[in-house]
């Protein structure tokens, strides 16, 4: 969620004006587009735009490393930023770009203090993604795994933190480094940041174990060392005041009050303009919570908080909601105990409304971070049995109904959902009770929700059965029970659920409902289950019923004349087309295959029928639809002579989608090149994606074409030209780029044209792809063997000996690579070696393979002799 103050529109579309148009505005925003700019952007969360202004002044600036350093740390700032706020996984993509990102740039930095200063801020942002990790596992489902990752992340900081004071402390002592006041100051400075930072890391880390743990208590006395040592500069600098502020807040979780309470008494009146004095009242306030006195801390917030926002006080106002909000419920706490004889005390409850509230504001005022935090601690009321309101409430508010559907998303998150169910069925009476209906509905729908998703079918039943009859006036209870439908029929089909209980509940739910979508799907169901007990007239009259507009409508088409079609068994499903396709396992030595003459003819009658229905039923395009696929059906897989091929009709045309009228431009296109190839066709220069099912069938539809006895070779190399103009349509697509059957395509169409290296090429891409495929070798080997070089000739022997390795014994196959092994021999002046392969084949299967075989390696044994 954005910021309320955004920033102002002309910096914005001057931004994104350079950013897409850089070499014509770059003159108008050099004085614009600056650090203060990219701090303003970020300030308003902003977060793509500051990195997208961090990358074009890096961009612009190549050999100013300390200029480049500034720039690199503002775009891991922005990017870390847009990370925490995108992705609630920590190791999701946006962090692993990052993490390449910076390895990137730290590696164009040759000077050491700007390598320094990118050093730091990446090792404080991979702080801030740990920081995160700690303060939210409460939510996560693993808690223990995601504080052990983040332990083990904080550790890692430490380590590098530890190495790069050692190089700072090298670099201030560098005699170049002090003959230059100003790097010694500004080394120093970032020294001391580090060393901060440090303490820092060991303050959250102690965070991942138990409190008063010897573990949390080491790292927290490791922390109150290295805060020491910074805190007593004089004069006090900004940093010297936050190791103050965090020291006060280690002793504070060591449990020593009274040495917070002087550390927070001891800063300065004056205070450098640099330090955010407010964060000290936020530490002083979480100390008053700790002391027991969580009213003085709402007293010390209350007023900073009510002023508004300016840009900048995120980080502050996400701190300062938060310790209001623990306060709240501490007061909630407080006085639920002092009333504990009075549960449902009008008092806790107004502290917990209060709670809630914060919380709204957290949402409008800061990031996801802070709210997030807050989630955590509600629930945790959610869970609390003192402070959670009960169903039976008297004047339950929305704070409780807020409360408990927050904790119910929270234990769903955390995968603990019976603890989820409870919590929003205690939600959903309570709005119940209040006369919030809707939003009852909308909670008691996801507890039942849960149980569908864990499979638990019959609870899920009677979840959504008892949701029909609490709200019988809901616009949307029809959903309810068509979930309850649903589960329904998982029962069924594990034989928990009788047929006449389930056929009864469709049927109720279409007398009920009869006008709702969800009641067109019931009919649709309900059809097909009579259907299958036989009662084929009821069935037709249920379907008969549904309206055209229903979206399963081409479905149930096809099963009311199931009875007249009972030689086709199935609905015809999407895919079909690309079946019949896997069918035609293509390769440069064998004939097209094709679906049985009979299972094509039943799928001619299937859409036939269809496409009569449909009419019937005044749905013309499901008519028009049931053309075009039976004419893809008969131009793709059929001999059928193309005069006798009619297209699909103008006016049917009209009716289909865009994607069909696609495909119907590329079949058109398709039979056009079967009558009269040409060299090239526009058509195929670029094939969408709708159109990518119909590649390998056109690829195939013209190889049977090329293959025919009949075919001159003039139009075989016409044809082949053809395929690889498709080939060429669809090469740089990724779903494509890697696909066996299309290489094989592509390769047989160079080979045909006359390119021979191209289709080598495209042949040792398959060998990789499939290794273990003769085929592929054999017309891999047939192309090295016709280059003739030394070099190609011994690559075609080897592949022909791979491919006889690959092969059973005496198959076609096997005798393929012999022949080729004995010819590429005798090429190649080896004619003894190939007189010998040959009489060694001779004595093991003496027919040598028989006709054509044997004929062709007797030629080859003449020769050689």
């Amino acid at each position: 969620m954005l910021h309320r103050r955004t920033v102002p529109l002309v910096n914005v579309l001057v931004l994104l004006s350079a950013t897409l148009c850089p070499h014509t505005v770059r003159a108008q925003t050099s004085d614009l587009v600056d650090q203060n700019f990219s701090q303003h952007l970020q300030q308003q969360r902003l977060y793509r735009l500051a990195g997208l202004n961090a990358e074009r002044q890096l961009s612009r600036i190549t050999d100013d490393d300390r200029a480049r350093s500034q720039w690199i740390r503002e775009l891991l700032t922005a990017r870390s930023l847009e990370a925490l706020e995108m992705s609630h996984d920590l190791a999701a993509p946006q962090w692993q770009q990052l993490d390449a990102d910076f390895a990137r740039w730290q590696a164009e930095l040759r000077d050491d203090f700007a390598r320094a200063e990118v050093d730091a801020k990446y090792e404080y942002v991979r702080y801030r993604r740990a920081k995160w990790m700690v303060d939210t596992a409460n939510l996560d489902a693993n808690r223990a795994e995601t504080l052990g990752r983040a332990g083990g992340l904080l550790r890692e900081i430490s380590g590098r933190l530890r190495s790069l004071d050692d190089r700072l402390s090298q670099l201030i002592r560098d005699p170049s480094t002090r003959d230059s006041p100003a790097l010694s100051v500004a080394a120093k400075r970032l020294q001391q940041q580090s060393k901060l930072l440090a303490g820092e890391v060991r303050l959250a880390h102690s965070q991942c174990y138990l409190p008063g743990s010897a573990d949390a208590t080491h790292l927290l006395s490791e922390a109150d060392d290295h805060f020491k040592e910074l805190a007593r500069a004089v004069p006090p600098t900004e940093v010297s005041l936050t190791a103050r502020l965090r020291e006060a807040e280690t002793q504070r979780r060591l449990g020593q009050f009274e040495f917070a309470q002087r550390y927070l008494a001891s800063f300065p009146a004056e205070l450098p303009a640099d330090f955010d004095s407010q964060l000290r009242q936020v530490e002083e306030a979480e100390l008053q919570i700790d002391l027991g006195r969580p009213q003085n801390s709402i007293e010390l917030l209350n007023e900073p908080l009510q002023r508004p926002a300016r840009a900048g006080e995120g980080e502050w106002r996400g701190a300062a909601r938060l310790t209001v909000i623990r306060a709240y419920l501490a007061l909630a706490e407080q006085s639920s105990k002092a009333n504990a004889d009075k549960p449902d005390s009008s008092v806790s409850r107004a502290y917990l409304s209060a709670a809630v509230r914060q919380i709204a504001s957290l949402e409008q005022e800061s990031s996801r971070y802070w709210v997030r935090r807050a989630e955590a601690m509600l629930a945790s009321v959610g869970g609390n049995a003192r402070l959670s309101p009960t169903e039976s409430s008297s004047s339950p508010g929305d704070a409780e109904i807020d409360i408990l559907s927050r904790s119910a998303a929270n234990f769903f998150r955390r995968d603990q959902h019976s603890d989820a169910i409870v919590a929003y069925r205690k939600a959903a009476g309570l709005a119940f009770n209040a006369g919030q209906l809707t939003k009852s509905y909308d909670l008691a729908i996801k507890a039942a929700a849960i149980l569908h998703q864990d499979k638990q079918h019959r609870d899920a039943v009677n979840e959504f059965n008892q949701i029909v009859d609490k709200y019988p006036r809901e616009p949307r209870v029809a959903q309810a029970d068509w979930l309850a439908i649903l589960n329904s029929a998982q029962l069924l089909a594990k034989n928990e659920l009788d047929v006449d209980s389930y056929t009864n509940h469709l049927r109720q739910h279409i007398s009920r409902w009869p006008d709702d979508a969800t009641s067109q799907a019931a009919r649709d169901w309900l059809g097909r289950l009579l259907q299958q007990l036989g009662q084929d007239q009821e069935a037709r009259d249920v379907w008969q019923a549904i309206p055209v507009t229903y979206d399963g409508i081409d479905g149930v088409l096809a099963q009311l004349r199931t009875s007249a079609l009972q030689q086709w068994t199935r609905p015809l499903r999407p895919d079909d087309v690309g079946r019949f396709a896997q069918r035609s396992a293509h390769s440069p030595t064998s004939r097209h295959v094709r679906p049985a003459e009979d299972e094509v003819q039943h799928l001619r009658l299937y859409l036939q029928e269809i496409a009569r229905s449909a009419k019937a039923a005044e749905k013309q395009g499901t008519h028009a639809r049931a053309q075009l696929i039976q004419w893809e059906i008969e131009l793709l897989f059929t001999d059928t002579p193309l005069a006798e091929l009619a297209p699909p009709t103008k006016p049917a045309t009209s009716l289909l989608s865009r994607q069909e009228q696609e495909r119907l431009t590329m079949l058109r296109a398709l039979q056009s090149a079967l009558e009269q190839p040409a060299e090239s066709r526009s058509e195929w220069r670029e094939i969408s994606e709708a159109q990518f099912d119909l590649v390998l069938p056109m690829l195939a539809r013209l190889d049977r074409e090329i293959v025919v006895q009949s075919a001159t070779a003039p139009r075989q190399v016409s044809l082949a030209t053809q395929q690889w103009r498709i080939v060429e349509g669809v090469n740089s697509k990724p779903a494509w780029q890697s696909n066996a059957q299309l290489l094989s395509f592509a390769g047989a169409a160079l080979t045909r044209r006359g390119t021979p290296e191209p289709a080598i090429r495209h042949y040792e891409q398959l060998v990789d792809l499939e290794p273990k495929s003769a085929g592929h070798r054999l017309a891999l080997a047939e192309l090295n063997e016709a280059l003739s070089s030394d070099i190609a000739v011994k690559t075609a022997l080897d592949n022909y000996r791979r491919a006889a390795r690959l092969c059973e014994e005496a198959t076609p196959k096997w005798y393929q690579a012999k022949l080729g092994i004995a010819r590429t021999l005798l090429n190649s002046g080896q004619r003894e070696r190939a007189a010998e392969s040959i009489q060694l084949l001779a004595t093991l299967h003496p027919d040598l393979g028989g006709e054509p075989w044997h004929g062709e390696f007797q030629r080859i044994l003449e020769k050689a002799q």
